[in-house]
């Protein structure tokens, strides 16, 4: 009796390993799909973000391009050192005709610093510009990495 006792717990205790055996392994076959459709979810976000982001970037260059910014920061150049030559010419004219010089002087003292102004705001603007483009580079080679990443996991699987 004792030899059949232990028979059946020794079967008993065979059969209950391979059925948790089974049982895990059968959940880690559930994970290792459900991560791969996970990963496939991700790989298509990520690749549809990458699409967006390079649209963008190509935005931003192309308003790069047909910017002006870099001619009319030249041309407000030359409007500015054009005030110093009038400033001199008004000053041979003071005695002639001072209420007309008392009027422009400041008229284009003033003119200057606006041309100064706008020349600073066009090129900060310029700027700015330049700096997304290359924050967007760089959005960009990390998404390319995360592409690459799980495309090689995808190929692992």
């Amino acid at each position: 009796m004792a030899a059949v006792s232990s028979d059946r717990n020794g079967g008993a205790a065979g059969t209950k390993t391979t059925k948790g055996l089974f049982l895990i392994c059968t959940l880690l076959s559930l994970i290792g799909s459900t991560s791969s459709l996970l990963d496939k979810e991700k790989l298509m976000e990520n690749k549809a973000q990458l699409q967006k982001t390079k649209q963008q970037l190509e935005r931003l260059k192309d308003m790069q391009r047909n910017s002006i910014s870099s001619s009319f920061s030249d041309l407000m150049d030359d409007y500015i050192n054009l005030m110093e030559p009038y400033t001199a010419l008004l000053k041979q004219y003071e005695g002639e005709l001072p209420e007309i010089v008392s009027l422009v002087e400041p008229l284009l003292q003033k003119t200057k610093v606006t041309l100064k102004k706008t020349k600073a705001f066009v090129n900060m603007e310029n700027d700015d510009l330049g700096l997304q483009i290359e924050e967007l580079e760089k959005k960009i080679k990390q998404i390319e990495m995360i592409i690459n990443f799980l495309e090689e996991q995808q190929a692992e699987l």
